[in-house]
């Protein structure tokens, strides 16, 4: 009865690692049942490779199905839009630009301007700065709010129902008061910010903070015009697979960050999927996140 009970489990066991994907590989199992003889089993997968083009291709071909079935008001945005489902870099060229401007003139006929400043800007160590990036398209992203704020986030659901976001963030002044523990963080400048890019603390293969970690990715990248580096985690939990990808560098004193997350629901969409999606939208998103920049500002203390 113990033994059989024993065998019960680690089938049981077995079952719930065959619910993890393995589509990038990562999942191994291996071990062994002493029920009157040893039977070692062993799991292993190859590395799929992924052909972006073909999986771009399929996404764009049902964006400009989506689109032409939509109704527009005129032919020029029509157009563009269909333009933009071919080549998601268009978004970026027929959108428009987003300037947060932390001062107005109190007084523009005064001969000398005076300005008026939001207090807000001081969680993040300025006295006043403008902010500013370009919008992607309606066609493809609406803006949403950003949980916690101090910033701007835009998405876009397939028709596949795969949940694609792009957050840009308010930067940091490190080395104001209330940044101080930013400047903890990056005590030793560039080396921190590639450390944070890096997710040591993810291990690929095993289970971290409830979340099964399949992957990690590290390369260059420009964020907000600066040099810097993007981190992406492939993993899944409970309930979707998710692609993130972590966009940091740090200049002359002021941390800057960007998201992108590409997701979906277990039961609905693939790793695959997902890559497709991401690659597809992957231009449009770098493209926004290197040309956002912080300007007219003032440090604060």
């Amino acid at each position: 009865m113990k033994k059989l009970l024993l065998v019960s489990l680690i089938l049981m066991s077995i079952t719930l690692y065959s619910q993890t994907s393995n589509y990038y590989g990562r999942v191994k199992v291996s071990g062994s049942i002493d029920v009157n003889q040893n039977i070692n089993q062993k799991i292993t997968k190859t590395v799929k490779t992924i052909d972006y083009g073909a999986l771009a291709l399929a996404n764009a071909e049902k964006e400009k199905n989506r689109i032409e079935r939509s109704k527009y008001s005129d032919s020029k945005n029509r157009r563009e839009s269909i333009e933009i489902a071919s080549n998601p870099i268009k978004a970026f060229d027929y959108g428009k630009t987003n300037t947060w401007v932390t001062r107005t003139q109190a007084n523009p006929g005064a001969a000398i301007p005076i300005y008026k400043k939001n207090k807000v800007t001081k969680g993040w160590g300025f006295k006043y700065f403008t902010l500013s990036h370009k919008k992607p398209h309606p066609a493809l992203f609406n803006k949403i709010s950003l949980e916690g704020g101090g910033g701007y986030s835009y998405q876009n659901i397939s028709e596949d129902f795969i949940d694609s976001v792009i957050e840009i963030y308010t930067p940091d002044n490190i080395n104001a008061e209330v940044n101080i523990q930013l400047k903890k963080l990056f005590k030793n400048g560039d080396k921190d910010v590639l450390k944070l890019a890096k997710m040591n603390e993810m291990v690929i293969g095993e289970t971290n903070e409830g979340v099964f970690v399949h992957n990690k990715e590290l390369k260059k990248a420009k964020v907000f015009g600066k040099n810097g580096y993007k981190g992406s985690m492939i993993y899944e939990d409970d309930f979707e697979y998710v692609i993130s990808d972590n966009y940091y560098s740090l200049s002359n004193g002021i941390f800057y960050r960007a998201k992108v997350r590409t997701k979906g629901d277990k039961e609905e969409v693939t790793f695959e999927q997902l890559e497709g999606r991401r690659f597809y939208l992957r231009r449009l998103m770098e493209q926004i996140i290197s040309t956002a920049v912080i300007k007219d500002y003032k440090l604060d203390k």
